[in-house]
């Protein structure tokens, strides 16, 4: 059996939205990050919980495939789903599909988990992560680098943000 993917709609709002009415870069990770913790509160072990453990997840690393920012007024369908973990590790992904299912968005990302007084890593516990269904891996899955930018992306990237200003 699979890990268990949660989802659930979500209307974008002006405020979560720039000028143009685009949802933010920033924005677009308060939902997902919203979708995650809607998830651990339905499975019992949601942020409160887990600091009962005196502990907490932290993100380490994100990488965004973008294919279209949604706008202002439309309903998404935000899913998540814990994929894999080893002991210090775990490994969530994230997918924003519009009205129509096409995906807008998908996101990698690894989440560790933290002591509150001693700032440092622990093993994940297993009352924690049961309740997901990930599989369990010796190497959770590497998130690549980004690419350098080249002095075409650079030039382009001052040409559009000169025509904002």
């Amino acid at each position: 059996m699979g890990a268990n993917i949660f989802s659930e709609k979500h209307q974008i709002t002006f405020y979560e939205t720039d000028v143009t009415n685009t949802v933010t870069p920033a924005m677009l990770v308060n939902m997902i990050i919203l979708a995650s913790e809607d998830q651990t509160d339905a499975l019992g072990v949601g942020a409160e919980s887990v600091a009962k453990l005196g502990i907490g997840w932290v993100v380490t690393q994100y990488k965004m495939d973008i294919t279209r920012l949604p706008k202002v007024g439309e309903t998404v369908k935000l899913s998540t789903q814990a994929t894999c973990y080893n002991r210090y590790f775990a490994f969530r992904e994230f997918w924003v599909h519009d009205s129509a299912g096409k995906e807008c968005v998908h996101v990698e990302s690894i989440w560790v988990t933290m002591n509150h007084e001693t700032r440092k890593l622990v093993t994940i516990p297993e009352a924690v992560i049961a309740p997901f269904n990930s599989e369990e891996v010796k190497m959770i899955p590497r998130i690549s680098r980004p690419k350098r930018l080249t002095d075409s992306d650079q030039l382009m990237t001052k040409k559009i943000s000169g025509t904002l200003l």
